[in-house]
């Protein structure tokens, strides 16, 4: 599903990926109040996750690009 060309856009690519990271960092925030499991909530992991996700987007339509001029 996330592997089609309705999700191949950069913005949709970010927004895909900020949300995976935000309900990961809410998912520690509550096990860390459940069952004290020491794990905390971090700002900075949400910007550079995002900016991986961006990075790898660009990095996914260089290759493309590439790849289409060889053909």
């Amino acid at each position: 599903m996330f592997l089609s060309n309705a999700w191949r856009s950069g913005k949709k690519s970010l927004c895909l990926g900020f949300a995976l990271s935000l309900f990961i960092e809410c998912t520690q925030l509550l096990l860390d109040f459940l069952i004290d499991a020491n794990r905390v909530f971090e700002v900075d992991d949400l910007w550079t996750n995002s900016l991986g996700i961006l990075l790898a987007y660009w990095t996914y339509r260089v290759i493309q690009s590439k790849k289409s001029g060889f053909l």
